[in-house]
């Protein structure tokens, strides 16, 4: 609906307005997230590919 549109929009307008926040590991990061959702993050991270493949990624490194 139009409204739902509305507020998506400024939600992504105020978050990129702001200083984004670095952190030192993945947990660190999804802890900080869980603070700010009231649904368990485990939820997300369970179905994630995007962080079952980041926790197998491999670099360059490993191989010399």
């Amino acid at each position: 609906s139009p409204c739902s549109v509305g507020i998506l929009r400024a939600t992504c307008r105020a978050a990129l307005a702001q200083k984004p926040k670095k952190f030192q590991t993945m947990k660190d990061a999804l802890s900080d997230i869980q603070t700010r959702i009231s649904i368990p993050i485990s939820d997300f991270t369970d179905k994630s590919q995007l962080l079952k493949e980041t926790k197998e990624q491999v670099t360059l490194n490993q191989y010399f």
